[in-house]
């Protein structure tokens, strides 16, 4: 399992499935942590997170970086196609 360097205290488990299991770490986590230890903005750890973490393609093996919510209406209500679609290039 490849882990993600400074992201342990943002590690919620493991994603089990019929491929490879891989790490699964806490989004909003992962930005906090990024802001403290790199002394981000919210928005450049945001990015970082985004573009050199998200964004770095290991196959099967990538870690997985998951937002919480606390129930269907909170997902409902955060606009995840907006968001892909701000960060087609």
């Amino acid at each position: 399992m490849l882990r993600v360097d400074g992201l342990d205290k943002a590690l919620i488990g493991v994603r089990v499935s019929t491929t490879t299991p891989v790490l699964v770490y806490d989004y909003d986590k992962s930005v906090s942590l990024f802001m403290k230890q790199l002394d981000l903005s919210y928005e450049d750890a945001l990015e970082h997170l985004e573009f050199n973490t998200i964004g770095a393609n290991f196959g099967e093996k990538s870690p997985v970086f998951i937002r919480k919510h606390k129930n269907l209406q909170d997902v409902a209500d955060w606009d995840y196609l907006e968001d892909e679609e701000e960060n087609i290039v």
